[in-house]
């Protein structure tokens, strides 16, 4: 016959049951533990915690129905955060394109948000020079709080000047209309320095994340290249094909090229397409764009032909995708 610690339970059952509600009691204090780590993310609803805490409170074999069928939902983490007072962060990426190239050393997004630095230079977050586009495309994300409009604009320090800032020289501040996006993708500003945004009508236009697809089913050494071209210097263009000496670009024959598509945003600076091209060959090209429906082609002028580079990673690496951003009429720089 087993005694408790005050020998007055000659069965012990008073000792068992306060001692299994000191190990109820601990495991409720763990699980509320772990929700304040992960509260910030938010990847457990209240119903979820209440319905769990009140499991282990009562000891069940299995949480209520109503907790069964609770699923948290898991969208962009950046669409969880909550700044001061509980306020609701979206994402935003920044994206600005800047005809002067490698010129810029550093680029901000300054605005009058303190996650903009409250139109403080030194204190904006800065932005980050993408590979290709011979330096010409910068990027960045930012936290703002969501259903609010914020004014900013961009700055750039130039090489050699000591670290002032050039502004826009915009009349007006750009703005932005913060509202959640349905698939949980940041909120993206695709902007060009220095230019108000423009609504661009013609030619036709897709939305594009400047990445490669990875997914697209290729054939036998072959893979997926994926082409950018940035029409600079307030060049514009109806139509723009990429056009090459292989079969899939035409074989120099313009019109019979990969015709490309205008990027959302960057007031149509940026065309961008696909094609698949032999991965152990090298492959020539150029870019023609037509300026209006009427007709008349504008060819690169450059002193060499583009050239695809020939794959050299070695075998397991014949279909990786190709990812080449390039300037208009403007060479290549390693």
């Amino acid at each position: 016959m087993t005694e408790g610690p005050e020998g007055g339970d000659p069965e012990g059952k008073a000792w068992r049951a306060d001692g299994c509600r000191r190990h109820q009691h601990s495991r409720v204090q763990l699980l509320w533990a772990i929700v304040c780590l992960l509260g910030p993310f938010q990847l457990l609803s209240d119903q979820r915690v209440k319905g769990m805490a009140e499991h282990l409170n009562h000891g069940r074999g299995v949480p209520p129905p109503s907790v069964q069928r609770t699923t948290p939902t898991l969208l962009h983490p950046s669409l969880h955060l909550r700044g001061g007072g509980g306020q609701d962060m979206l994402c935003c990426k920044f994206e600005v394109l800047f005809d002067g190239g490698n010129q810029a050393e550093s680029m901000v997004v300054v605005g009058d948000h303190e996650k903009l630095g409250a139109w403080d230079v030194s204190k904006a977050p800065k932005l980050k020079q993408v590979p290709g586009f011979n330096g010409a495309l910068w990027t960045g994300y930012v936290d703002l709080p969501s259903s609010s409009t914020v004014s900013y604009k961009y700055a750039m320090v130039k090489w050699g000047s000591d670290g002032v800032f050039t502004w826009e020289g915009l009349t007006d501040n750009r703005k932005i209309s913060l509202e959640r996006r349905v698939d949980g993708r940041p909120v993206g500003v695709k902007d060009v320095f220095n230019a108000a945004s423009i609504a661009m009508s013609s030619g036709r236009s897709m939305q594009a994340d400047l990445t490669p697809a990875r997914e697209q089913q290729t054939s036998p050494n072959h893979r997926v290249c994926t082409f950018e071209v940035l029409l600079d210097g307030g060049r514009s263009a109806d139509s723009v094909f990429l056009v090459g000496d292989h079969e899939a670009l035409g074989a120099w024959e313009a019109l019979d090229g990969v015709e490309m598509r205008r990027v959302t945003g960057f007031n149509g600076a940026l065309w961008a397409g696909s094609v698949q091209l032999p991965s152990d060959c090298r492959v020539e090209y150029k870019y023609m764009l037509r300026p209006g429906r009427s007709g008349g082609e504008e060819w690169e002028q450059l002193p060499v032909n583009r050239a695809v580079p020939v794959n050299s990673a070695g075998k397991g690496w014949e279909s990786r995708p190709l990812h080449l951003r390039d300037v208009f009429n403007v060479p290549r720089e390693h």
